[in-house]
């Protein structure tokens, strides 16, 4: 069995999981992924804004996925929560739920909440509008069931369907005490990642059904998302064993791995591709997000210093404000009063949006996380 404690570190050893690291001390490769995940997003909503020359420019779509960027952002989820869970148990024996929902809340919700209390003042003014399914969802998080597609919290069912991973995932690691025996949970993982991709061709449902039930089962539910979430999971407790492999063959699994996640992300915009292949291609791209990540953060692997770059690090800092706020400033989902301003010229979009984002992050996000560790570092 493997043990679950912190494994102290050398002075030299570069720290490979979270559980490894200091208290407090950030793997800035980590962020760098969020930087690519972010940038994915960004360039995929690209298409969306005015004037975009999609004629001239064919091959956008096919190279800027926001499907990948959200998968990564998945599977980093499911690695961070479920390694600092293991540790948390390997400390105390125990896991604080209430204190996790808690850390959760404080990191996720006060920007969440000003982005929607910000579009719901621009619809008091008659300059937004949206439907009443679309709040509903916003506002409980579960727009990945309710809502319509073009709405400025379209993008926020990525964000319901790791809320609902929060729900789920940590009460069930306590209620069968999976840190005393990883065998057992990774056999649990494993068995949800196998049966994601057929439970994924059997149920896809257009999400713009009227049913509520097949929104249950569309393609933003957490059911057709559970395998880069649990392959994300299971990462966190397998990766750390291989360690010294890993570290030794880390110039050659980096460029495997990012060679198949783009090979696989091509497949998927080819579009007679059937579903069995999409969905089942889907789960090992997962699984090599999940090893490029762990990979890189070795010194040796050839994309390190890229992603340990002072942008990319700061960028992926950004990337939770920046895909909370940047859809405000895509003309097809605010609607015809905001997405007519020159703003929104697909030229420049981004830069309105990301100087939001910047206000957003130190004058919202940052005093509520500095609030967070203040409350749980005593």
């Amino acid at each position: 069995m493997l043990n679950v404690s912190p494994v102290p570190l050398l002075k030299s050893e570069t720290p490979l999981s979270p559980g490894d690291r200091p208290q407090g001390q950030r793997i800035s490769s980590l962020d760098g992924w969020r930087a690519v995940a972010i940038l994915l997003v960004l360039g995929d909503h690209m298409l969306y804004t005015n004037n975009f020359p999609k004629a001239t420019l064919p091959w956008w779509g096919a190279a800027f996925q926001g499907s990948l960027g959200v998968r990564i952002f998945f599977v980093l989820s499911g690695y961070l929560i479920t390694t600092l869970l293991f540790n948390e148990a390997g400390r105390n024996g125990r896991i604080d739920l209430k204190s996790f929902f808690t850390r959760r809340a404080l990191r996720l919700l006060p920007v969440y909440y000003t982005f929607i209390i910000t579009i719901a003042a621009l619809s008091l003014f008659s300059l937004y509008s949206d439907s009443v399914s679309s709040w509903i969802g916003a506002a409980t998080l579960t727009r990945n069931i309710l809502g319509r597609g073009d709405s400025a919290t379209v993008h926020f069912w990525s964000l319901a369907v790791e809320q609902q991973f929060y729900l789920l995932w940590p009460p069930i690691i306590a209620l069968f005490s999976f840190w005393k025996n990883r065998t057992t949970a990774l056999l649990f993982l494993l068995a949800i990642a196998l049966s994601c991709p057929f439970i994924r061709t059997l149920a896809y449902q257009p999400f713009s059904s009227p049913h509520l039930w097949q929104r249950f089962l569309g393609p933003n539910s957490i059911i057709m998302h559970t395998d880069s979430l649990a392959i994300g999971c299971a990462g966190a407790l397998l990766l750390p064993s291989m360690k010294t492999f890993i570290s030794t063959n880390a110039r050659i699994l980096l460029p495997g791995c990012v060679l198949a996640i783009i090979g696989i992300a091509q497949l998927q915009a080819v579009t007679f591709v059937g579903s069995v292949t999409r969905s089942i291609t889907l789960t090992l791209q997962a699984v090599s997000i999940m090893i490029a990540i762990y990979t890189s953060v070795t010194p040796s692997s050839p994309g390190h210093s890229f992603l340990n770059s002072s942008l990319m690090r700061w960028l992926g800092r950004l990337s939770y404000s920046l895909y909370v706020w940047h859809i405000l400033f895509v003309g097809h989902f605010v609607g015809a009063k905001l997405g007519t301003s020159f703003l929104y010229d697909w030229r420049w979009w981004f830069i309105p949006a990301l100087l939001v984002s910047i206000v957003s992050f130190y004058c919202v996000e940052m005093p509520a996380l500095r609030l967070k560790t203040a409350r749980f570092s005593k």
